[in-house]
């Protein structure tokens, strides 16, 4: 350390000071000064020129002020020049350091060292710093770690040495850093002759160097030492003659400079180079050295690429590989352009070889020095032509892929293994509604899966994600499109793995199901329907023998009591209850579609138009009942009872509703309207059982309280009901829906509770003439006769009633239980039989197959058909035909009478 005496002589201080000042200012090594006030705080003193140059400040831009105050440093540097300052008092010694040294941006790499100074009273009243730029070195470090790659890289710059020799050749002064490069404590070194520690083989080099700074000459010398353990350290010595105060020689004040480690690596260089040329030359691209474009160096790889001899590239322009002028021009454009931005360039190419021959090249480039391009450019050139046509193979198959994905009928999706979307192919595109650059790199979950599902479907692909794709390789989910519409898909899934087996994603192929969807549930429905259909049909056939009888017998018993007796009452309300009865298997029947019709040309307006008056009679007065009519001829082949069933129990239904709603303020109308429409292939889809043509659109709707989605789908099936049990039997709007089936019509029905409710109604269209509706009715009166009839009934109590009908009306009746029995007795009376009356399923023999037989021998044999079966039962056994007169059960005593005697006298036309 240096310890400052103010009592001490002046004179001798003087002289040392200049010869101090002397060194400092000549000394080829940057030295500082810091002062510390009482107050420990920090301010330089002064800078020697080599630092001054270093640094490019002056004394005057730096002196007296403290670190954060010199120009152009950052904070950060500020506060590491007084930690380190702080760190060289605290441990009251010489400390050493590297530091990075920033002034306007500009960063330097230093090795620093620190000495304190004392006063006499031992008190740091001053800091000395050593300082050497080492940025050059590290940069040359750097870039011989980069050249040899593995081999082994130098961890440590050694820091100089300072010492000063007197007249004698003694050490009259070392700093701590010469004791640490030559392994001596400062005691052993002080005081001995410097020779002691210089290498035998250096010592005449010693004594001239120091014959050469008597005489005034500095000069830098390498020189070889001997460290305590005998070890060789070479040393750059930097050295500068003191003179005292008379001009005269006073010693030399030297600096070491270790390059030990530099010698080795020295050494270590020129085996790389060695090794490193010998890598070039078995290197499998090529490789070579081009000054503005002209060929100085190539390898032997070089020499196979182009088929050129190493003789016939040297000194000579690039241009000659090169297959035409344009791509020569254009690879050193690039390559230059690349360079000048990123200090490399790799560019694909395509050269000429020697033979003619075109083949590709990857070319990479790199310049020696990057700030002069005119010192050279290294190459790289790699024969990448079997690689191409590889990628050009791969590239087609890869767009023959495209092509297939693109027309492909289902969606082809890809997700990363952070489900962000990678693929997607045009089918996918179109379900969504999106543009492909719309989709990809979306997340998939949080882009197009419902936020209900979205959970759900994100654990799932984690299962997937981590290998665990049991019971999620299909899966079925909707997702929302661009237009906020909901589609959905059926999922059939696979992992995506690399090479090493890691999962990266998912690869799913999904069809769009959501119109499928749509007709399994209209086809669920529609079976179901056809289902009830079927045992209602079979219901009411049980019901129709049933209620023939008790209908029946109840009123022959009417006739044969006083009206006013009780008995009569009770048969009264017994005959109500048939009816209602026989009512209900109608209902029953015309839901199933299977009752009988008799379909006429109709104007429907003009149905409506009669039907307006009794249906507002129906409704209460503060309902009003709106009709919009088509100003044109609406014609539709329909049963006309049929089709006032249909707008009555449509209008009752919307009454109903009306009434139900409670909100306030709400108008209470029904609209009855008709208009033509066409049904196109879209519709009918969407809709099935419908067929595309030709409808009249016939439009039942209402302000009520609206029906809810879930009940929405079951309206028309039988004896369901909303309503309390004594408002309805749910039987309306089923009758409503068989009628229309059964007249080859489709019906829709649209609600939402709170928005009322409308019932379309597709009716085919027909083009034949209005039908002439002028004879109605029938003669009040019931005529009998004396004809014999031959009634053919299986059923003993229908038979009985029939028999006791008949009988009553003047007929001669003769009956049989089966069709054996029939034929018996037809066998002798046939020619006295007007009239066979026989149901039609019956066993061993039907009713048909008797009429065939007996009509056979009698031509003329009046037959009338009765059944309790539905039509198409009936019309399997081929009964329905344009010359059968038919009688369904239950009947009647007047529509028995009535159909008996029209039959026998011809006034009912087959049909």
């Amino acid at each position: 350390m240096f310890i400052v005496d103010p009592l001490s002589n002046s004179t001798l201080c003087d002289s040392y000071d200049k010869d101090l000042g002397a060194v400092y200012d000549s000394i080829p090594i940057s030295i500082f000064l810091v002062n510390i006030d009482d107050n420990g705080n920090f301010t330089f003193g002064s800078l020697n020129p080599t630092h001054e140059n270093a640094i490019g400040l002056s004394n005057k831009d730096i002196v007296g002020k403290a670190p954060e105050e010199i120009p152009g440093i950052s904070e950060e540097g500020a506060a590491a020049l007084r930690a380190n300052y702080q760190r060289c008092v605290d441990t009251n010694d010489i400390i050493s350091y590297e530091e990075f040294f920033e002034l306007y941006g500009v960063k330097t790499h230093w090795l620093t060292k620190l000495t304190p100074v004392h006063d006499i009273a031992g008190k740091i009243i001053q800091i000395i710093g050593y300082s050497s730029n080492i940025t050059a070195r590290k940069e040359t470090e750097n870039a011989i770690k980069e050249s040899e790659e593995n081999y082994r890289r130098i961890v440590e710059i050694t820091n100089e040495g300072i010492l000063k020799i007197d007249v004698t050749m003694k050490v009259a002064y070392v700093n701590q850093r010469v004791s640490e490069m030559l392994g001596y404590t400062t005691t052993e070194l002080l005081g001995r002759p410097i020779i002691d520690f210089v290498h035998k083989d250096y010592h005449d080099n010693v004594r001239a160097y120091f014959a050469r700074r008597q005489a005034g000459i500095s000069e830098q010398v390498e020189m070889c030492y001997r460290c305590k353990n005998g070890v060789k350290l070479w040393a750059i010595v930097n050295s500068v003659p003191i003179v005292d105060e008379q001009n005269q020689f006073a010693g030399v004040l030297a600096m070491l400079t270790d390059i030990t480690e530099r010698k080795n690596v020295e050494l270590a260089l020129r085996r790389s180079e060695a090794q490193l040329e010998s890598i070039l030359k078995v290197a499998p691209s090529g490789i070579g050295l081009m000054m503005n474009r002209i060929f100085v160096w190539v390898n032997k790889q070089m020499v196979e690429i182009s088929g050129y001899t190493e003789d016939e590239l040297m000194n000579q322009s690039a241009r000659m590989i090169y297959a035409s002028d344009e791509e020569f021009e254009r690879v050193g454009r690039l390559k230059y352009q690349q360079i000048a931005k990123q200090g490399t360039g790799t560019i694909e190419s395509k050269w000429k070889r020697k033979d003619g021959k075109i083949i590709d090249v990857l070319l990479s480039s790199a310049p020696i020095d990057k700030n002069d391009l005119s010192a050279g450019v290294t190459f790289t050139a790699l024969d990448i032509t079997e690689r191409k046509l590889a990628e050009n193979e791969l590239k087609s198959e890869r767009d023959r892929m495209q092509k297939y994905l693109s027309i492909a009928g289902v969606v082809f999706l890809v997700l990363d293994k952070q489900g962000s979307i990678r693929m997607i192919n045009n089918k996918g595109c179109e379900i969504l509604e999106c543009e492909e650059d719309e989709i990809i790199g979306k997340n998939w979950f949080d882009e197009f899966i419902k936020e209900s599902d979205r959970d759900n479907l994100k654990s799932v692909f984690s299962m997937v994600m981590c290998k665990d794709l049991k019971n999620v390789e299909y899966n079925v989910n909707s997702v929302i499109t661009k237009s906020g519409h909901t589609r959905t898909i059926a999922w059939h899934n696979s992992m995506l793995t690399d090479n090493n087996g890691n999962v990266i994603g998912t690869l799913s192929s999904g069809e769009d199901i959501t119109e499928r969807i749509k007709l399994e549930s209209q086809l669920m429905r529609s079976q179901k329907m056809d289902a009830i259909g079927k045992l209602a049909a079979g219901i009411a056939h049980d019901f129709n023998n049933i209620l023939t009888a008790i209908n029946g017998f109840a009123e022959l018993s009417i006739k044969g009591v006083d009206k006013g007796s009780s008995v009569a009452g009770f048969l009264e309300e017994i005959k109500t209850a048939g009816n209602r009865a026989a009512s209900l298997t109608g209902q029953l029947l015309a839901f199933s579609r299977k009752q009988m019709i008799e379909p006429k040309i109709l104007n429907i307006n003009n149905v409506i138009r009669d039907l307006g008056n009794m249906l507002q009679r129906l409704l209460s007065e503060d309902i009003k009942l709106n009709l919009l009519l088509a100003d044109e001829e609406c014609l539709i082949k329909a049963d006309v009872s049929q089709i006032e069933q249909v707008l009555v129990n449509l209008t009752i239904n919307s009454r109903d509703a009306i009434l139900d709603n409670s909100e306030p303020n709400r108008k209470s109308e029904i609209t009855i309207e008709t208009r033509k429409t066409v049904l196109d292939d879209t519709f009918c889809t969407e809709h099935l059982g419908c067929t595309p043509g030709l409808y009249i659109n016939i439009t039942v709707s209402d302000t009520g309280k609206g029906i809810s989605a879930e009940n929405l789908d079951r309206v028309f099936e039988p004896f369901f009901t909303t309503k309390p049990k004594d408002k309805g039997t749910g039987l309306g709007l089923s009758t409503v829906y068989g009628i229309v089936k059964q007249n080859y019509g489709y019906i829709v029905p649209y609600s939402a509770p709170g928005a009322g409710a409308a019932f379309q109604i597709y009716w085919p269209i027909v083009t034949e003439e209005l039908a002439d509706q002028s004879q109605k009715g029938s003669s009040t009166n019931l005529p009998g006769g004396m004809e014999t009839i031959l009634v053919v009934e299986d059923d003993t109590q229908i038979l009985n009633f029939v028999q006791q009908v008949l009988t009553a009306f003047g007929y001669n009746v003769i009956v049989a239980r089966n069709g054996t029995e029939a034929l018996g007795i037809a066998e002798h009376n046939l020619a006295n039989i007007d009239l066979l009356f026989t149901d039609v399923v019956m066993p061993e023999m039907g009713g048909k197959e008797i009429a065939d037989i007996l009509k056979q021998q009698k031509p003329d044999l009046k037959v009338l058909f009765s059944s309790g079966y539905t039509e198409d039962q009936i019309a399997k056994r081929g009964i329905l035909n344009k010359d059968v007169i038919f009688l369904h059960k239950p009947y009647s005593t007047d529509a028995l009478a009535r159909k008996i005697r029209d039959v026998l006298d011809n006034k009912i036309p087959s049909s």
